[in-house]
């Protein structure tokens, strides 16, 4: 079960949680057997047992709802899952470390090291919204300044901002900008392709580091096929060795929920 990250803050996500397992009790059947575990994906870092959950308040889960006696529990980062699902069943089948990038209002990155999801001491590895940004003489850096330069509602505020009144009319969200792109309207086109390189430029920095050698892009505005011949452009000229591209193959609402049953059975 995976709660929506458009959810308000911890106690929104704790009320889709409590949601999503109760209609997932509703719907088991007799002749299924007992419940034995439930994986929930969150959009946010996750540690075990003897991390400090404090920090991650992804306790805050439990407020609405007690796990059924008997039944195993894991927590497990969205991205982590969706890169788990592109493992077994996406564009990443046959490798075996490689990472899953998500754009999308939001920023994050999931590793696969030789078939095993890297999760990190704090739960935050993958946590590329926090890569320092701005990086610049005289500018100082800003916590979580690169995911709100590169997540999608600043791309909207910067299409809004340079969009002429020759291009037609302005494009309400991603989509539509997209779709524009893709009919050829100029303007779009350029954004779009302004975006996609500023998407490889930290791609480049991931690669640089864990040299994963592909990466998968995934994400409600990451998916698109239209990213992905600017984006493997700059990490070629920026990153070391080769790291081919590919945008994921299996619907973007679905990847969580099909790496969650994986994640159990590991």
């Amino acid at each position: 079960m995976c709660p929506s990250s458009d959810d308000v803050g911890h106690e929104g996500r704790a009320r889709r949680v409590a949601k999503a397992v109760a209609e997932a009790l509703d719907r088991t059947e007799e002749g299924w057997g007992r419940l034995h575990a439930m994986v929930i994906a969150v959009p946010t870092r996750v540690v075990g047992p003897d991390g400090d959950t404090a920090a991650t308040q992804q306790d805050v889960i439990f407020s609405n709802f007690t796990p059924p006696d008997g039944v195993e529990l894991m927590l497990m980062n969205n991205i982590n899952c969706s890169a788990v699902a592109e493992y077994h069943y996406g564009a990443a089948q046959g490798r075996h470390t490689f990472a899953f990038m998500q754009v999308g209002v939001k920023i994050g990155l999931g590793l696969m090291l030789h078939g095993q999801i890297v999760q990190g001491v704090n739960g935050a590895a993958g946590e590329i919204s926090h890569i320092t940004f701005p990086f610049a003489p005289g500018i100082e850096p800003v916590r979580g300044g690169l995911e709100r330069y590169i997540g999608t509602d600043a791309l909207m505020a910067r299409v809004q901002a340079q969009w002429p009144a020759s291009a037609g009319q302005l494009p309400g969200n991603t989509y539509d900008l997209v779709r524009l792109a893709s009919e050829g309207n100029r303007m779009a086109l350029a954004l779009v392709e302004s975006h996609a390189a500023d998407i490889g430029a930290v791609i480049a920095t991931c690669v640089s580091v864990i040299d994963p050698g592909l990466v998968v892009l995934g994400g409600g505005y990451g998916a698109s096929p239209l990213l992905q011949p600017k984006v493997e452009e700059v990490v070629k000229r920026l990153a070391f060795g080769p790291s081919p591209i590919t945008p994921i193959t299996l619907v973007a609402t679905t990847t969580s929920s099909r790496g969650m049953p994986r994640l159990r059975m590991a």
